[in-house]
């Protein structure tokens, strides 16, 4: 198991639980100890903490009961009931507390769900509230069987990124509900929208505001690196706001491409799939060559370009040819969108830029570059045309192939 840290849910079954229970033998009523293990939905019987399942048992929709006899517990199946004892209070209401977590149970039972805000190819995400407490939320709704084999592996490889996120620059999962055909994923609602709508209608805008804004991108990116995740899909979509209020609150969303670099055992597993968004992506994602965290600074110093001039670093007629500036590392500072703009974040820019991952800078250089560090920058307005950055006037997928930089 990948030893990352849990996050608590709200209302969700925890994704493990284990320990050890009483069962009744069938024939002469004896009872003999058990070591259970809950996860994701279903209960596994041990001899041992370490010897494999001896079966399991699917807890979906199963009910969980007070049985007659003192630290009974009764799960009610579909087509049978199973009994276990508890040896004492404390482990009863532990073990009650963690079936009834376990077993499904309708999401609208915390949740009021609200109208649409948006749909995708595998699902639909809606506003909700929850029940207790009326904070506002977002519901992802994803059916299972919209997804090939391979696809189902990111899905499910994104659920268990999902459940170990808890940082301010990480948008926040609260809940995660699975049944056999769908998963609901309750997420903190971004209020603000996406990062660059914020910047594209901005009245005002300056290197330390893009400063401000690459520090946290940093933070969160930093968090995921060292629990040895890479993101793969870091663009402007994916980076949100938690309200349109300056200074913005920034948070990286949506890990559907997410992967580890961390291995059952320990060691760093080099990733190979060529995956992401075309404009973002790394050199050596595109020339197959095994990759890492390296990636995420190269989409980062895309990012911080665009910020800082309103245009793509990379563009061409067709992929191809952006692809080809990409790994030549073939781009400029054009005087008159970087007339203004510093040597130090050009320097920044560059260095995040820079085709060798071995040589591009990590999250902790970043940090401590002396344009992110130093204690005033210009607070004067970056004189650019910011309003293509707008997700209503921006098309990733071809301007990166029309847009003409010179």
């Amino acid at each position: 198991m990948i030893d990352i840290e849990r996050t608590s849910f709200r209302h969700a079954s925890p994704e493990l639980i284990e320990g050890w229970l009483l069962k009744e033998g069938k024939l002469f009523r004896t009872k003999n100890k058990r070591f259970l293990r809950i996860s994701n939905g279903t209960l596994s019987n041990h001899k041992t903490e370490s010897e494999p399942a001896t079966w399991d048992l699917d807890l979906t929709e199963c009910k969980v009961r007070e049985g007659p006899r003192k630290y009974e517990i009764r799960l009610e199946l579909p087509k049978r009931v199973v009994s276990f004892f508890a040896e004492n209070e404390r482990d009863y209401k532990k073990w009650t507390t963690a079936f009834k977590r376990a077993c499904f149970r309708d999401v609208e039972d915390y949740y009021s769900i609200g109208d649409v805000l948006g749909v995708g190819a595998f699902g639909t995400v809606r506003v909700a509230y929850d029940k207790e407490s009326g904070e506002k939320v977002a519901l992802k709704i994803i059916k299972k069987d919209n997804f090939k084999a391979k696809e189902l592996e990111h899905l499910q490889r994104e659920v268990e990124i999902l459940r170990s996120m808890q940082h301010p620059n990480v948008v926040q999962t609260y809940d995660i509900f699975e049944t056999k055909t769908r998963i609901y994923i309750i997420l903190e609602f971004m209020e603000g929208g996406e990062l660059f709508n914020a910047i594209a209608t901005a009245g005002h805008f300056s290197e330390s505001d893009a400063r401000d804004i690459m520090k946290e991108i940093l933070h969160g990116v930093g968090y995921l690196h060292k629990r040895g995740i890479v993101h793969r899909d870091l663009k402007p979509e994916n980076i949100l706001l938690k309200s349109k209020d300056w200074p913005l609150e920034i948070k990286i969303a949506d890990f559907g491409l997410a992967n580890f670099t961390i291995g059952e055992n320990g060691a760093s597993v080099p990733l190979t799939t060529t995956i992401g968004t075309i404009g973002y992506i790394a050199p050596e994602v595109i020339l197959r060559q095994s990759y890492g965290a390296p990636v995420d600074l190269w989409a980062c110093g895309v990012i911080l370009y665009i910020m800082l001039s309103g245009k793509m670093p990379f563009f061409g007629k067709n992929e191809l040819e952006c692809f080809k500036r990409v790994v030549r590392g073939q781009f400029s500072f054009p005087s008159r969108y970087w007339k203004d703009i510093s040597k130090g974040a050009k320097d920044l820019t560059r260095k995040l830029l820079e085709v060798d991952p071995n040589k591009r800078l990590t999250v902790e250089e970043s940090l401590n570059h002396p344009w992110m560090k130093a204690e005033s920058l210009s607070k004067t307005n970056i004189e650019s045309d910011r309003s293509g950055l707008h997700s209503s006037k921006r098309k990733f997928l071809n301007a990166v192939y029309n847009y003409t930089n010179q």
